[in-house]
């Protein structure tokens, strides 16, 4: 496996601008960017066993918005078709929710949802497994469709999942084999981390989008056409003053997350989209903020859905995966000026998988050097940079790819 510079023709980089360039450097030495040709692919790499390689791009006065990128085979765009405001939603094409699995019982009918997170790895809900999920079935439509079914090696709910509260209702799947990330109907979706959910991403008011198979009623039978809806992000607060009503003060917690229309209803996830995703916009792609967890009844006015809260749980999602993983995870770090480490960078990216992204709005005139990091060894990844120049109103793009010779 080697990194190989693969700059896309159809955008252009001026012979002036900064380019994306491989950092070579002895390890007693500053390091010093080499300069790459277009498309000459780099040569004189070891195969890549893990550790650390390092790039670098130079931005000029007057950029904006330089967006770094680190992403597997697949990436996850945003849908380019609207959605209209599952119960209360419309027919939806997997091409545009890729993340979106279905998950199967002894009898090969769908009972619960998942989000893909890299090629071995699925979370869902604890709740589900209170029946048997032995396969799940990615990159469909129909649920009916064949798609990628494959077997369900191992399930891990959290280990403080309380079935009387629904307090931590999420759980971790570990395929048996590796799903193919390749197309555009099985793609990975990004979870939400600590620091983005405290930079807003998932404030209250923010438009989600929620998918699945489930019921389209109260009490109804479920879709076999995947159902998309736009719900908004209710906080806590509000969520707790209806719950209130029915179930103890404080029901809806720390650990979860409300979204849905208060004193309107109509729309909400139901029975059967347990486990699925709930995903917020985060620029031109997605975020995986909720997965599908409780509510009374379905889209009853006074009542908001509640979703597990992805980003309280970034840091056991992240572990359970690199304790288990036999590498296949590649993290991003981005410093201004020097190389990045593990504990010294201006940006770290380190979701589970290999989707990464360090966004600067108002990048410094320099260089940015960039460490991609992995435990063990990793593949079919893509380093990639963007800015646009402010005068111009240009955007410049660079990448380069890791995959098998």
């Amino acid at each position: 496996m080697r990194w190989e510079y693969a700059k896309d023709g159809s955008v252009s980089v001026g012979d002036d601008r900064g380019w994306l360039d491989q950092v070579d450097f002895q390890t007693d030495a500053a390091p010093t960017p080499t300069p790459l040709e277009n498309g000459v692919p780099v040569t004189g790499l070891a195969d890549n066993q893990g550790g650390q390689r390092y790039f670098s791009i130079t931005v000029p006065d007057g950029a904006r918005n330089l967006r770094i990128t680190l992403s597997p085979d697949g990436a996850n765009p945003r849908p380019t078709r609207s959605t209209e405001r599952i119960v209360g939603g419309e027919d939806a094409d997997i091409e545009d929710y890729p993340w979106q699995v279905a998950l199967l019982d002894n009898n090969d009918a769908q009972e619960c949802g998942g989000s893909i997170l890299n090629e071995r790895w699925i979370l869902t809900a604890a709740h589900c497994f209170d029946t048997s999920v032995p396969k799940i079935r990615a990159g469909v439509t129909d649920w009916r469709e064949p798609g990628q079914t494959i077997i369900v090696a191992r399930s891990i709910p959290h280990p403080d999942y309380d079935p009387t509260t629904e307090e931590n209702d999420i759980a971790l799947l570990e395929l048996e084999a590796a799903l193919d990330l390749s197309g555009a109907r099985a793609r990975p979706i990004p979870i939400m981390t600590a620091t983005q959910a405290a930079a807003g991403l998932q404030n209250p008011g923010v438009e989600a989008i929620v998918t699945g198979w489930g019921a389209t009623s109260e009490g109804g039978v479920g879709s076999n056409i995947l159902q998309v809806a736009t719900v908004p992000i209710v906080s806590n607060e509000d969520a707790n003053q209806a719950y209130d009503q029915i179930f103890p003060p404080g029901s809806v917690t720390e650990a979860m997350l409300a979204a849905g229309y208060l004193g309107e209803g109509n729309i909400d996830a139901c029975q059967g989209d347990s486990g699925g995703p709930l995903v917020v916009p985060d620029g031109d792609a997605f975020r995986l903020a909720g997965v599908v967890s409780w509510g009374e009844g379905c889209a009853r006015p006074e009542f908001p859905g509640i979703y597990a809260r992805v980003s309280h749980f970034e840091n056991w999602i992240t572990e359970t995966i690199q304790t288990s993983e036999t590498g296949t995870s590649a993290d991003l770090y981005v410093r201004f000026g020097e190389l990045p480490t593990l504990t010294t960078f201006d940006c770290r990216s380190n979701a589970p998988g290999n989707d990464e992204t360090c966004t600067f709005a108002t990048p410094q005139a320099g260089t940015y050097f960039i460490m991609v990091y992995g435990q063990s060894a990793y593949s079919g990844v893509t380093l990639s940079a963007t800015y646009e120049l402010a005068e111009e109103g240009d955007i410049f793009s660079d990448r380069f790819e890791n995959r098998n010779p």
